[in-house]
């Protein structure tokens, strides 16, 4: 006996198949979700961090702009009454450090991977090699800096009676773009004009701007409570990924690339390459740009010479190199020890090093790209080793 399904039973079969089908997609697509933020990956949001940039400069002359002088900031989460310290500038503007009397001076020279964006006043990489060197360290590092700049705040810091035993140069890729410009990030900086590529020391150029360029609106001895709540950021970006996902519904094959996107961030991040693609194939086409940096580079190894420190440069990975290592992209790298050798610097390349620790633990925010305390420490450690070596 075949037995007939009505139409009324087919209809009902469509319906549970529909029902199960949307379940399924949800569910999918929420899992992702969920699975992206709360999979391991360490993210500056997930870790409940303060990116302290640009919105706590002060605008100066003549390095354009530095870390509001005697800043305090305290993390406090909400529904609590305690508070962390989570940075401190001193009456210089610069991150604090501890300055014990018989102890040697490292200053530590850098954009906002030396100052530490998201990172706890004891977890930057000038506090791990403090603690490592058992040195004192100037942390000079300010978000944003070229290497003009930081060879202004170095001579400044000479002038008023620093005697490092080492300055360390931390070299990033992006440092190269600004260094003829008098604007960058979208505030006022100083230049050196040159002259048939000879740059000329005596001659900084600042174009001096009204105030409020800058949000400089804070005091002298500031002191500032942040009030994080990582619960509804958390919910922000799920909200977000689901609302992306199901957006492309009921294109499959368009939601499945944007799911295998999501879970791919979470291995490797998503931060870009910081300068066209042309300069990791062939770095020697920013000829000039490296040309002006290795010039800032040769003058303070000069200086050292009659100021009588030892100069060592490092070139700090991208999170983008780092992740993609199946990629060839370390043409800079190779460029940098190059030009390093030809003008015999002391010059350090650990992408190597990143790269094999990278696959333990993240050495960075992987939703931003700067370095997570683990790789602070893990760079310090690196320069404590090369110094303790020489």
């Amino acid at each position: 006996m075949v037995r007939r399904i009505t139409r009324k039973a087919w209809l009902r079969r469509l319906i549970l198949i529909g029902w199960t089908s949307a379940l399924v997609y949800n569910g999918v697509v929420i899992g992702v979700a969920l699975y992206t933020e709360v999979g391991g990956q360490t993210t500056a949001r997930g870790w409940e961090r303060l990116q302290v940039g640009y919105e706590y400069f002060a605008q100066d002359f003549p390095l354009g702009w530095k870390i509001q002088p005697d800043l305090k900031i305290f993390l406090k989460h909400l529904g609590s009454d305690d508070k962390t310290l989570f940075f401190s500038s001193n009456q210089d503007g610069l991150r604090s450090s501890t300055l014990d009397e018989g102890r040697s001076l490292i200053i530590l020279l850098g954009d906002s991977y030396v100052q530490g964006y998201y990172l706890y006043d004891h977890e930057t990489i000038g506090a791990r090699l403090s603690f490592l060197a058992e040195a004192n360290v100037i942390n000079a590092g300010v978000g944003g800096y070229s290497t003009d700049q930081q060879y202004l705040l170095l001579t400044q810091l000479l002038q008023v009676g620093n005697q490092p035993a080492w300055v360390v140069l931390l070299f990033f890729p992006n440092d190269l773009e600004y260094l003829e410009k008098s604007q960058a990030w979208g505030m006022r900086k100083p230049y050196f004009e040159s002259s048939e590529g000879e740059i000329d020391f005596s001659h900084v150029v600042f174009i001096s701007v009204a105030t409020g360029d800058y949000v400089d609106g804070f005091g002298a001895n500031d002191q500032r409570e942040v009030e994080l709540c990582c619960t509804y950021e958390l919910l922000n970006s799920l909200k977000e990924k689901i609302a992306t996902a199901c957006s492309h519904f009921p294109q499959p094959f368009e939601t499945i690339r944007v799911l295998q996107e999501q879970i791919a961030n979470v291995k490797f991040g998503h931060f870009a390459y910081q300068l066209p693609e042309l300069f990791y194939r062939d770095p020697e086409s920013y000829e000039e740009q490296w040309d002006r940096f290795f010039q800032f580079a040769t003058k303070i190894n000069e200086n050292g010479q009659r100021e009588d420190y030892r100069l060592l440069m490092v070139f700090v990975p991208e999170l983008a190199q780092v992740t993609a290592a199946e990629k060839d992209h370390f043409e800079p790298q190779r460029y940098f020890l190059s030009g390093c050798a030809e003008r015999q610097l002391d010059c350090l390349d650990p992408h190597v090093d990143f790269i094999e620790r990278q696959q333990e633990t993240d050495l960075f925010f992987m939703d931003d790209g700067h370095f997570s305390p683990a790789g602070a420490e893990f760079l310090a450690g690196i320069i404590h080793r090369h110094l303790e070596s020489k």
